[in-house]
């Protein structure tokens, strides 16, 4: 469930199968449906799966979600394919393969993924300082440049769609980092990409190739000192060890790009056209729906972090300290040609400037008040009264210690189950309200909520599918239990989980929730 130590889900789910006694369910292979004389008179909806890495355009895929059905009348739908673990290294490449694949329909990924498969048509966009502020992207995205840098994914046999504009990222680390001087032989994560670790190491620092969660585990142990990610990020981690934003110092933006497979589009027929329309709209829209960069300085501030500068004649120090990098950029001349019509694109436009005082003015954070649970949502739920008149709403908590999670979690049988239990072990509260339920992870504040049903004694959950409302890594969508229920007094047990295959979230809880009973909180 944390955010900061997020769940390995398909790593450990082969021996908690062999300890919990899950049973797998799920219809029987290979039934074939009786032909139709006729098409339905109203058929069902299309699902466009769609791969994405959870936290690089969250506010676009929400867009996506709600465009396509109002372009298509409802005709169009999109599902998020839960296969991919956003915390895998090399998680964004293997999405670009399962949409040429056609296993899935549409990826969105980072401009970073394609280098390494041979596509260098993005690499102007995240090239070390050279879009440093939402205004840069405006210019450069208003023009015909990210078509052309479209074309450019076709050998590897996906249709590119769209690229859309993200957040600024800067450096972030355990103490200030001012000068070039500062970045020497500090351990550096970036996120999985070449052009990131070109840039990292041309700064003098190590770079760190590592999924996310390594990386959080070892920016706590101070392993990695720095790494870098956008301020909206920095707010929602302000109490790690390394929480020091350099603002002036912006290395790149967080673009992405949406593909598809040409065949699903294809075979959409009349509404393909739509689709494209709507897709484009998002993407065009996309710099409206960030978020103001002041605001979430101030909201970093209060939560705990720190802002610094590097100031002028640092900036142009780190600048010069990139151009080995954009040397080897231009040796391409496709990315010499998108780098000239970049500057050319954005003369004059400055980068962006954070007011720093806004964190010496900043109050100190207020503590959570662990007795308080949140609120899981207003209005009816699929559950409607019957699960109020039964005595199931409420709020029930659980306790793990690291140990006994371990253990839960398969022990010794699984390498990977100590790193998990650090990660979520601490109390769990589920909150259920009329057919909405929240699942906090106490010790980090993240929120795991979605809705619920009840049919008599099994009591199904499944997690949102709007991904700024999801805290929790892998499982946005997912059903997260589908189990038998009793309350007996103010103690509420889940047994007779159901879980399928493949291995998903749901098995995690199976362990998590259906170990231990549930305590009813404020009971006396």
């Amino acid at each position: 469930m944390h955010t900061n130590q997020p769940a390995r889900i398909g790593a450990i789910l082969t021996a908690l199968l062999l300890t919990t006694g899950c049973a797998a369910s799920g219809s029987a292979p290979g039934a074939v449906p009786s032909p139709s004389a006729a098409p339905p008179a109203d058929p069902s909806p299309v699902a466009l799966r769609l791969g994405f890495v959870a936290g690089l355009a969250d506010a676009e895929v929400e867009a996506l979600q709600d465009a396509l059905p109002a372009a298509t009348d409802g005709r169009v739908t999109i599902d998020v394919a839960s296969e991919f673990d956003s915390q895998a290294l090399g998680v964004e490449q293997r999405i670009v393969r399962g949409v040429a694949d056609g296993a899935i329909d549409l990826g969105l990924v980072g401009a970073r993924a394609f280098r390494e498969l041979g596509v260098r048509d993005f690499d102007a966009l995240i090239a070390p300082m050279v879009l440093d502020s939402v205004e840069a992207q405006r210019a450069v995205l208003a023009s015909d440049l990210p078509d052309a840098m479209l074309a450019g994914v076709e050998p590897l046999g996906v249709e590119g769609l769209a690229v859309l504009a993200g957040p600024i990222r800067r450096p972030i680390a355990d103490a200030p980092l001012h000068t070039l001087a500062d970045f020497d032989g500090i351990s550096f994560y970036s996120w999985h990409g070449d052009i990131n670790a070109m840039s990292i190491e041309a700064l003098g620092a190590v770079n760190v190739d590592a999924s996310p969660s390594e990386r959080n585990a070892r920016i706590a142990d101070g392993s990695i000192r720095a790494y870098e990610n956008s301020l909206a990020f920095l707010a929602r981690n302000a109490d790690w060890r390394a929480r020091t934003m350099t603002v002036d110092l912006g290395l790149w933006p967080s673009t992405a790009v949406l593909i598809a497979d040409g065949d699903a589009l294809e075979a959409l027929g009349e509404d393909r056209e739509a689709v494209l329309r709507a897709i484009a709209a998002v993407a065009d829209d996309a710099l409206d729906r960030a978020d103001d960069e002041q605001a979430l300085a101030a909201e970093a501030c209060s939560a705990g972090a720190s802002l610094a500068l590097a100031g002028d004649d640092a900036v142009r120090e780190i600048e010069r300290a990139f151009e080995p990098v954009l040397g080897a950029l231009r040796a391409d001349a496709v990315v010499a040609d998108h780098l000239d019509a970049i500057a050319t694109l954005t003369d004059g436009i400055e980068a962006a400037r954070i007011d720093i005082a806004t964190c010496e003015d900043a109050a100190a954070p207020a503590t959570p008040d662990p007795a308080s649970s949140p609120e899981p949502g207003a209005g009816p739920g699929s559950a409607g009264p019957d699960a109020a008149a039964a005595g199931l709403d409420g709020t029930y908590a659980v306790e793990w210690e690291v140990a006994d999670l371990a253990a839960a979690l398969g022990g010794d049988d699984n390498p990977e189950s100590a790193e998990v239990a650090r990660g979520n072990a601490g109390e769990l509260r589920l909150t259920l309200d009329r057919g909405r339920y929240d699942l906090l992870h106490v010790p980090s504040g993240d929120s795991c909520p979605g809705t619920y049903a009840i049919d008599g004694d099994r009591l199904v959950m499944t997690a949102t599918s709007r991904p700024s409302e999801w805290h929790c890594g892998a499982g946005l969508g997912e059903v997260a239990v589908d189990a038998a229920w009793a309350v007996e007094g103010d103690r509420l047990t889940l047994t007779d989980w159901r879980v399928p295959q493949p291995f998903s979230m749901l098995g995690f809880n199976a362990v998590l929730l259906g170990t231990l009973p549930l305590e009813r909180v404020g009971a006396e």
